[in-house]
Order: structure tokens, then sequence, then C-alpha cells
């Protein structure tokens, strides 16, 4: 699958990594609250992680 990734040109406007920028948007907002729990803080770094990854594989 990655080999079909590669042969594609950059896709910076793909549906993965707005759907990932949105989210991340939405988990920076729960963590800037004072009642923010603790998955939050993790649920945020994994989207961190899932969309640096989307950007590389699609770009």
């Amino acid at each position: 699958m990655l080999a079909i990734l590669n042969k594609r040109p950059c896709l910076p406007h793909d549906l993965t990594i707005g759907h990932l920028e949105r989210k991340l948007q939405r988990f920076e907002r729960r963590t800037q609250k004072p009642n923010a729990r603790d998955s939050d803080y993790v649920t945020r770094d994994r989207i961190a992680q899932q969309l640096a990854e989307a950007r590389t594989y699609l770009c």
C-alpha cells in the first residue's frame, strides 16, 4: 500500500489530513480547559503523531 502512496503526487489537502487537523484542533481546545482529563492529553498526542505520519506519506 505504501508503494501506491509513493506513486501519487503530493496531496496536502487530502481528506485524511483535513480530518486529523480538525480533530487535533478540537482536542487542543479541550486540553486548554481546566477540567481536561488525562485521556484528552493522550488522545491529542496520538492524533498529532497520526497527522505527522499522514503528512509524511501523503506528501
